[in-house]
């Protein structure tokens, strides 16, 4: 027994002899409904890591800890020229700051281990008859974290590693990131492009999945947090941090701490 490391064993992807199929490749061919069942199957594969366990700690303590203020300022400012439009202004810097000097204590459930790298590559899909069946593969730090906080980091994943077209990205931010309605069958029926639809739903199911383990206001603090990892990243380019479109991180950034708040 160990205290302070953790493995974890995985299956060859798929029962077949050819290559999976990466995630980021399925979203243009499949159906709303294969999208929606694909995110459960990923959801299940990440709860089998390990029963959810109540703790208490303080809300800062949730944040990833080698944030770097100064920079999250100096990149934010970089993008934030780039919104437009609709786009909601709030400051994510400033909420971080906020957040990071908070007292507050929260209630959450935790698991013993977490995947610790679950970013859309380290997903593939097996054809069945059943249809796609989806595997995850290469942890990373796979130590005791919040309960979502995988999900979490598969959904921002989806959003900002895979070229979709900016519009389009506006229109899924503004449905999924909207705190005054729930994102249901027909918030994301009424997004046209095709595309843009299955990741809506995909994301869709990935709370579904999620959604007894912790307070929404809790996951919503794990998306905003890996959120703050990217727009921080950017300092080292954007391809070194699998992003796609640079203006695309500011965009979701201001959705996203909007819907934090």
């Amino acid at each position: 027994v160990s205290r302070s490391t953790g493995l974890i064993v995985t299956e060859k992807v798929g029962a077949k002899e050819e290559r999976p199929k990466p995630l980021g490749e399925i979203f243009q061919a499949i159906d709303r409904h294969s999208a929606f069942e694909i995110a459960g199957q990923i959801v299940g594969q990440v709860q089998q890591l390990g029963e959810l366990q109540d703790n208490s700690k303080p809300l800062k303590a949730l944040l990833w800890p080698a944030h770097d203020q100064a920079n999250l300022a100096e990149q934010w400012r970089g993008v934030r020229l780039q919104l437009s439009g609709n786009a909601p202004t709030p400051d994510p810097v400033a909420l971080y700051e906020e957040l990071r000097q908070s007292d507050e204590k929260v209630r959450l459930r935790e698991q013993p281990i977490v995947h610790g790298d679950l970013h859309m590559n380290n997903v593939a899909l097996d054809d069945t008859s059943k249809g796609p069946a989806a595997y995850i593969f290469d942890p990373g730090v796979i130590r005791r974290s919040a309960a979502g906080r995988d999900v979490a980091v598969l959904e921002v994943s989806i959003l900002l590693h895979q070229p979709i077209p900016l519009e389009s990205f506006k229109n899924i931010c503004a449905i999924i990131y909207d705190a005054s309605r729930p994102v249901d069958v027909d918030a994301v029926s009424s997004i046209h492009d095709p595309k843009a639809q299955n990741i809506a739903e995909f994301i869709r199911g990935l709370r579904m999945g999620v959604k007894g383990w912790n307070q929404p206001e809790l996951y919503a603090l794990l998306v905003f947090d890996f959120v703050l990892i990217q727009l921080g990243g950017l300092r080292f380019g954007s391809s070194g941090n699998r992003i796609t479109d640079k203006s695309a991180v500011g965009v979701l950034a201001a959705y996203v701490a909007d819907w934090c708040r």
